[in-house]
């Protein structure tokens, strides 16, 4: 409770900071609800509640400097698989999406240092922005995190972009038990480009929502190649939990028509773990995202196991959202 008083004391001052010409202050409520029905029978609603605010700092010479705060309150209904940051399916949780602060006043902007809460620098995911939609790649699931309290560095060098962050390790919220920790980066090409490409980079140790903590290390690549409205993306990781060899592959193809007003995207991934026996899961995923200004969104997805895991249920999940921001 004391977490919440303090944030949103603190995006009052935010709202209420004084704007100028070079400190331009913007503040929105974001409310959505999706609905998910999956074959195993585990139906129902997940809704969010939140505020989303945005501060750029500057002077005569430039910006120095951004902070974003977006805190989200949670609800369940009739779900129970729910995201790791509710306690159980009747939780009510506070969800930290990005909270941090950027300072931009290094060697002309070329380098930033990043503060608070934010996502972590690890392939596709990092790339794409992919905050509040149904369209995820998979980094919440495995690695296992996200978003992460903690610093980080980024900035480029010739026509190359990096980040590197150090973080807490415990995702959603702070903490300390068990000493998590993880060292993630992503050094890729310049996103100007019709063919991008990164390395990414992440070891530690990881707090799961149950407070166990387990090491945690992955080495990949990620590609996306562009094409008038189309693209097509790939990603390919190799690592461990503890001692299980875990790989995980990924390829993409989308479709985006108008000014990004549509998109529509097919998926395939496969997640291997590797312990006695090989054992796999793999899965595609159909979805189209309508989204015809900045306050609407309307998005629908499809998703079919294609193999599961060595006892374990095929699934088949049907999800929808509608996102309003005012």
């Amino acid at each position: 409770m004391r977490r919440l008083v303090i944030s949103f004391v603190a995006m009052g001052l935010l709202v209420s900071a004084k704007v100028s010409a070079n400190d331009q202050a913007i503040a929105a409520i974001d409310l959505s609800t999706r609905y998910q029905s999956s074959s195993v029978g585990d139906s129902g609603f997940l809704n969010f509640v939140g505020l989303d605010l945005s501060k750029d700092f500057g002077n005569a010479t430039g910006d120095t400097g951004e902070l974003l705060m977006q805190v989200y309150v949670a609800s369940a209904s009739n779900l129970q698989r729910v995201p790791g940051f509710f306690d159980s399916p009747d939780d009510t949780p506070i969800q930290f999406r990005n909270f941090y602060f950027k300072y931009k006043g290094i060697n002309r902007g070329q380098t930033q240092v990043k503060v608070g809460h934010f996502e972590l620098p690890f392939g596709l995911e990092f790339r794409n922005d992919t905050n509040a939609t149904l369209l995820q790649y998979g980094n919440q699931f495995d690695p296992g995190i996200k978003v992460d309290w903690g610093v980080s560095v980024q900035g480029n060098i010739s026509n190359y972009v990096y980040e590197v962050a150090l973080t807490r390790g415990s995702g959603n919220e702070w903490k300390d038990s068990g000493s998590p920790y993880l060292i993630s980066g992503r050094v890729g090409s310049s996103e100007m480009e019709n063919i991008e490409y990164g390395f990414s980079w992440l070891t530690g140790r990881v707090s799961n929502p149950a407070g166990a903590v387990s090491n945690r290390d992955r080495i990949g690549i990620d590609i996306s190649w562009f094409y008038r409205n189309f693209s097509l993306l790939g990603q390919y990781y190799v690592g461990k939990n503890d001692e299980i060899t875990v790989e995980r592959a990924l390829i993409e193809a989308n479709v985006n028509y108008g000014f990004d007003e549509w998109l529509a995207y097919g998926r395939w991934q496969n997640y291997s773990m590797e312990q006695h026996l090989d054992d796999d899961r793999n899965w595609f995923a159909l979805g189209v995202r309508w989204e015809p200004d900045a306050r609407w969104l309307l998005e629908s997805e499809y998703r079919r196991d294609i193999d599961a895991f060595t006892g374990g249920i095929k699934d088949r999940v049907f999800r929808s959202q509608i996102r309003y921001r005012f």
